[in-house]
């Protein structure tokens, strides 16, 4: 999926390992649970995060598929949305006959998927698991802890160890996988419970002085979006501080003014000067752009540690801050980390 793969692997991985089922794992990003972002099993389960990128989840032919969501991204490699739902249309014809591909109903682009799916007869077997019709595993998350109504009648709590409705529903997902497997849904349920996450997705690195900071991968403006509100659900009443650095110019010019509605969700918002990554400045695209088109014209810093410096002479006990994107941007909060230490005088 677009969003989601590393958390719902993880998950994933997790709960089979709580199960008894001692899978190998290969995650784009750590799981502490597990010691490590891959490693080998024992068990009947590989579980491997699926990239659309350079159309690397090209290269696996699996008996079971989640796809979380499909939105445009990548735009050096895909340059609009009919070319990614071609990559995934690829991806999903190299589901073994007799597998089961399980998508989220809730979703555009998995709806067009499904869609496709039928119309060309795949041997795969199709499953909904989500908020919406035609989901058969049903969440309800109207109230916490959610429950999950499963295809026979069952009803499933939902008690996750990590925030947000995005988390959810990528369990709900990990449930219908595990019950396709035969695996205990009831030991599956207690892996879930005990998820604390993958490196640098909602990561707390420290709560200094009544502060909150949080490192967060999020790198597209659903991603953004989805954290700001989990951390409004995990914080309630708490100001939000957004620090966002964007990754690659393509992007940043593709999604402009979706990067700048979802800041504003923040109470305060800066941003860092674009990561380039593999790109050059050749799009005439800059961290600026964004904030021109936000309603609070927010500060733009040079470098990650600029950004903390003004955090840190600015945020309050209670306040949540949030350090976004792909690149560099997480030697901002080690930076706010060590300059709140050296305000509170705590080596700690």
């Amino acid at each position: 999926g677009s969003h989601g793969k590393s958390t719902t692997a993880g998950m994933l991985a997790c709960a089979l390992d709580a199960a008894g089922e001692d899978p190998s794992f290969a995650v784009g990003a750590v799981v502490p649970q597990l010691g490590a972002n891959a490693g080998p099993g024992r068990g009947r389960h590989f579980v491997v995060e699926a990239d659309e990128y350079d159309y690397s989840f090209l290269t696996l032919s699996p008996d079971i598929a989640i796809v979380t969501n499909i939105e445009h991204d990548h735009p050096d490699l895909f340059p609009d949305l009919e070319t990614i739902d071609r990559a995934y249309q690829q991806f999903a014809a190299r589901v073994r006959p007799g597998g089961t591909i399980i998508l989220n109903p809730d979703d555009s682009g998995c709806v067009r998927l499904a869609r496709w799916i039928r119309q060309e007869g795949s041997d795969a077997n199709v499953l909904f698991a989500g908020r919406g019709d035609p989901a058969t595993w049903r969440l309800v998350d109207d109230r916490l802890p959610a429950t999950v109504h499963a295809p026979d009648g069952t009803t499933h709590e939902l008690a996750l160890a990590v925030p947000g409705a995005h988390n959810r529903l990528n369990a709900t997902m990990v449930l219908a996988a595990c019950a396709v497997t035969g695996t205990d849904i009831a030991r599956v349920r207690e892996g879930l419970s005990s998820f604390t996450g993958v490196g640098r997705r909602f990561d707390l690195r420290a709560e200094i002085d009544g502060i909150h900071i949080l490192d967060d991968y999020a790198h597209h403006p659903t991603e953004i979006i989805a954290t700001i509100l989990a951390a409004r659900e995990r914080y309630p009443g708490a100001r939000i501080w957004a620090v966002f650095q964007p990754h690659t110019f393509s992007r940043t010019k593709q999604l402009l003014r979706e990067f700048a509605e979802a800041l504003d969700a923040a109470d305060f918002a800066s941003l860092v000067d674009i990561y380039p990554a593999r790109e050059t400045d050749s799009l005439g695209v800059s961290s600026e752009s964004i904030a021109n088109l936000m309603s609070g014209k927010p500060d733009v810093f040079r470098t990650p540690h600029d950004a903390a410096d003004a955090v840190a002479d600015s945020a309050r006990s209670g306040d949540v801050v949030l350090f976004l994107g792909a690149g560099d941007i997480w030697q901002a909060a080690t930076r706010l980390i060590d300059r709140l230490k050296t305000r509170t005088g705590s080596h700690g």
